[in-house]
């Protein structure tokens, strides 16, 4: 807006500028007539003079009333050239400040037009940049929930593979008693048969048959090999015994803690953080519920 209205006031001020040399040029005009009148005037009456006088010097006088009508056109002439001359300099001005308004009008648009892309590309920068901290973000809380399920998935699979030892133990301490019982079941039948044997033969020696002292074959069931038990890097065994004390605690001070929080607090990395989790679990020191660890 304030350079339209400057151009329009430039434009008033060459329009009023305009209008007072056209002002002037009437008047000057005006003022020609006025003299051309005056001269006519004159003229006619020197013409009227020449009229009586005609009479004695005819040829002088008109050579003489030819030269003044051709000076007077001369000066008609010449004035007009000034005036157009005059409109044309000033036609020319007009038309230069309006060369230049209009440049600047151009340079001026060029640079808002610069600064608006500019900004443009400021914004796109600041957008992008906000985009990519999101998705880091989120693939770090990704990561960390996938590193949640895994925690969660390996402290179970050790609770199967403990309640499956268990289960082992508790058949080979059965199958063991089940041998001991038949181990008495037939130590008692041989003293039967013994018995036996000296009721109806008395206690004559009796030559035993390789049959008869043969003793039934008993077969050993090996119990199933267990899966192998998974060994802690050599750092973390030396260190275990103190961090999970630190653990504990922080998780006994703070219920509800993340595995992020841990790991910050204590200055630990994720493998050893899950490790000591995965122990306390097992002993049944903390519990875990949606992602957060509570002292048990």
């Amino acid at each position: 807006m304030a350079l339209v209205e400057e151009w329009m006031r430039l434009r008033q001020e060459r329009q009023q500028q305009t209008a007072q040399r056209s002002a002037q040029v009437q008047e000057t005009l005006a003022t020609l007539n006025a003299q051309r009148t005056l001269e006519s005037e004159q003229l006619r009456n020197e013409l009227r003079q020449y009229r009586a006088s005609l009479a004695q010097n005819s040829a002088a006088r008109q050579l003489d009333l030819q030269a003044y009508v051709l000076k007077l056109h001369q000066q008609i002439q010449d004035l007009l050239t000034l005036n157009a001359a005059q409109r044309a300099i000033a036609a020319t001005q007009f038309q230069q400040e309006l060369h230049q308004f209009l440049d600047s009008l151009k340079a001026q648009t060029q640079a808002d037009l610069q600064h608006a892309q500019q900004q443009r590309r400021q914004q796109a920068q600041q957008l992008q940049q906000a985009l990519s901290d999101f998705e880091t973000h989120l693939s770090a809380d990704v990561q960390t929930l996938l590193q949640d399920y895994e925690l969660l998935r390996q402290s179970r699979a050790q609770q199967l593979q403990q309640q499956l030892a268990q289960a082992r133990s508790a058949r080979l301490i059965q199958a063991q008693a089940l041998g001991e019982q038949l181990t008495q079941l037939r130590s008692l039948r041989q003293q039967e048969h013994q018995a036996l044997k000296t009721q109806v033969w008395g206690n004559a020696p009796v030559v035993p048959s390789p049959t008869a002292t043969r003793r039934p074959k008993v077969t050993v069931i090996a119990p199933p090999t267990r899966p192998p038990v998974r060994v802690s890097p050599p750092a973390l065994k030396h260190s275990a015994p103190s961090l999970e004390e630190k653990v504990h605690n922080y998780i006994v001070r703070s219920p509800g803690s993340r595995l992020t929080d841990i790991e910050s607090q204590l200055g630990l990395n994720r493998v050893q953080t899950v490790d000591l989790l995965s122990a306390l679990i097992r002993k049944g020191s903390i519990v875990q519920r949606d992602r957060l660890y509570f002292p048990n």
